[in-house]
């Protein structure tokens, strides 16, 4: 029984993944909501997400999220993270995120850098720790490195375009070179409609897999209150949650429906000191 619980839980993981290991869920439950969105989104979660975002981080921030993906613990995520500027044009941050149990398990620790070039650019750099294993000897065990670029670009102040590419090299995971961590590319867009109303569009690319498209719009309701719905189109995903903000705490709670898998409920919450 314990063989083939471990067998399911390494099929849902790689088929969550992109066909790949190491393809890691979403941070923030912000994100998870747009449908996924995550390059030009402006805040914390997303800053860990497309590390060219940490320039927008204007005070020392920590925070945590987990995820329940597709309501099995064996496949749940769960992320902590800090971030904090160096000067007005840069920052850092630090991630680590573990998804799945002791049966099937990646985990990546993240050191990220991000420097603003003018008032229109912001650049970033991300070095990556992987580890990935199982509980059954028969199987290896992973530890690799890799890092990640990204870019973001700020034309108007309604409009923010962002690309982030990890992994570019696509390194071996075993020394054959018969499998590899997948390069992902993500390029999407912000534009904020009114000052309560946004819309998000991304396209993502994972080398192993077809592109995906993410959308989703958000709406804040009261001063402090946002409500988003999401889509994307590869797996097929349909997401919405809620945001609250209070004396510089902020709360968000989504829900995304596979149309084969099932519901992946979602929490996260930073604060900004």
């Amino acid at each position: 029984m314990r063989k083939k619980c471990l067998i399911f839980t390494i099929f849902l993981a790689t088929f969550f993944g992109g066909v790949s290991q190491f393809a890691f869920p979403v941070c923030g439950a912000r994100s998870s909501a747009l449908g996924g969105n995550t390059v030009a989104l402006s805040d914390f979660w997303s800053a860990m997400d497309n590390v060219a975002g940490l320039t927008n981080i204007s005070n020392f921030n920590m925070g945590a999220a987990f995820s329940n993906n597709f309501a099995l613990a064996e496949l749940s995520s769960k992320t902590v993270a800090i971030a904090s500027p160096l000067s007005k044009t840069n920052a850092i941050g630090l991630k680590y995120t573990h998804i799945g149990s002791s049966l099937y398990f990646e985990q990546m620790i993240a050191l990220e850098f991000a420097q603003m070039i003018g008032q229109k650019i912001s650049l970033g750099i991300e070095l990556d720790y992987l580890n990935c294993g199982t509980s059954d000897v028969f199987y290896d065990e992973y530890h690799l490195f890799t890092f990640a670029t990204a870019i973001r670009l700020y034309p108007s102040k309604n409009l923010v375009i962002g690309f982030y590419v990890f992994n570019p090299t696509s390194i071996a995971t075993n020394n054959d070179y018969s499998q590899y961590v997948p390069a992902i590319m993500k390029l999407g867009t912000e534009y904020q409609i009114t000052p309560d109303f946004a819309a998000y569009m991304e396209i993502e690319k994972n080398m192993l897999a077809k592109e995906c498209v993410k959308t989703g719009v958000e709406y804040r309701f009261f001063k402090h209150f946002y409500a988003r719905v999401g889509f994307a189109s590869n797996p097929m995903i349909y997401s919405f949650g809620i945001g609250v903000e209070h004396n510089k705490w902020f709360f968000d709670f989504s829900s995304q429906v596979h149309t084969a898998l099932g519901i992946s409920p979602s929490i996260s919450m930073h604060h900004s000191f």
